[in-house]
């Protein structure tokens, strides 16, 4: 097998070609067939996503897959290139994304500060979002916790670049009731408070 994918540093908000190789070598008598590949991205624990399906033909030092990253956040995101041939599933190599807020969204953070914004919608069943900007990069932490003042969730612990982010919050398993999420970030500590209904 021969596998290469590259490391990334682009723009969100863009259509990105991730040029690589993909390509099984076999002597003339060999069983081992190329069957495809595919490439996929994830953000922290997420599941993997397809950038652009899967291919059919080999590729050596060449445009591997279209990655769209418009509506995906800034920040760190693994790479998984997937060969499949006719032995086993799969074989499999990882890099890493790293995506910084497009020009137009640069531009936006630097006319903000940092701060925390309501979620929406509130009430909420069973899902909300939450949103927040950051004037400046740094390391962010946005934490929930319940009316006793405990913590049931970290949703973001990391370094991030200045703009706009929101998270998606899925409290399909937390009792009713209200809630309370923090953010601290670039000197700023700012606190909210929303309403699970069932």
């Amino acid at each position: 097998f021969e596998m290469n994918l590259p490391p990334i540093n682009d723009h969100t908000n863009s259509d990105i070609m991730i040029h690589g190789t993909a390509r099984v070598i076999v002597g003339p008598e060999s069983p081992l067939e190329f069957r495809g590949y595919q490439v996929s991205y994830r953000n922290a624990d997420d599941d993997w996503r397809p950038t652009d399906g899967k291919h059919q033909n080999p590729v050596l030092n060449g445009p591997l897959a279209l990655w769209k990253t418009h509506g995906l956040e800034p920040g760190r995101y693994d790479l998984r290139l997937v060969v499949y041939h006719n032995f086993a599933d799969s074989v499999e190599t990882y890099s890493g994304a790293y995506l910084t807020p497009s020009t137009d969204v640069a531009q936006t953070a630097a006319r903000l500060r940092t701060q925390l914004l309501q979620n929406s919608p509130n009430p909420f069943n069973p899902r909300t979002t939450i949103e927040y900007t950051l004037e400046k990069p740094g390391h962010v932490q946005l934490v929930v916790y319940n009316s006793m003042g405990q913590k049931v969730a970290d949703l973001v612990d990391a370094w991030q670049p200045a703009g706009v982010y929101r998270r998606t919050l899925d409290a399909g398993h937390w009792p009713a009731g209200a809630y309370f999420y923090r953010l601290k970030a670039d000197g700023v500590v700012e606190i909210k408070r929303m309403t699970l209904v069932k």
